[in-house]
């Protein structure tokens, strides 16, 4: 089973681009932070992840989302790996299926005239999107 669901704010605004056959695409970082205590002392960090999602999933979080953005990422781990000059290099990131929006309605309004009808967005990765 591969699941990971996080929940952060932007990095960076969206990026949206298309494949050469015309499915779109969106990458974005979101910073997850982690509270805890150790040996009675307070601790916070920040965890920094790329994200990737597709079809109407990719085109309504470029639309709709923006740096600082708060959002609930659920979707997969994805593993790559290439040589470059003659180093090896690998990289995980999360592929999204579902991507909701945290932020208030003030704020969605605030970006767009037609905020998303309840904020959320999901599409199967295997399927065809119908739309």
């Amino acid at each position: 089973m591969n699941i990971v669901i996080l929940k952060g704010n932007l990095t960076r605004d969206p990026e949206l681009a298309y494949t050469s056959g015309g499915q779109p695409r969106t990458k974005f970082g979101i910073a997850v932070n982690e509270r805890r205590t150790v040996a009675g002392e307070k601790l916070k960090q920040a965890h920094f992840f790329n994200i990737t999602c597709w079809g109407r999933v990719a085109e309504t979080a470029a639309e709709y989302l923006s740096k600082g953005s708060p959002v609930l990422i659920q979707g997969k781990l994805q593993y790559s790996a290439w040589e470059k000059d003659g180093q090896k290099h690998s990289a995980v990131s999360i592929t999204a299926y579902q991507v909701e929006f945290l932020g208030t309605k003030k704020e969605k309004q605030e970006t767009s005239d037609e905020p998303p009808p309840d904020g959320k967005y999901e599409i199967e990765l295997d399927e065809e999107v119908p739309f």
